[in-house]
């Protein structure tokens, strides 16, 4: 299970931002309906594309 977090606002470097949301990566897999290994597989293409963007990885 991995925790899933987005933060919005202007210091996205700070980890415990007071407007950042966070999920588990389980709790997607009960919202979507998909299975837990889709969900990994897509948050590693997530952190693939936002290292070549040069944005924050999802925690893991």
């Amino acid at each position: 299970m991995r925790p899933i977090t987005s933060t919005s606002g202007t210091d996205r470097d700070q980890n415990k931002s007071q407007d950042q949301l966070s999920m588990t990566s389980r709790e997607i897999t009960q919202i979507t309906g998909e299975e837990h290994q889709h969900i990994l597989r897509e948050c590693d293409v997530l952190n693939d594309n936002y290292e070549r963007l040069a944005l924050l990885k999802i925690e893991q």
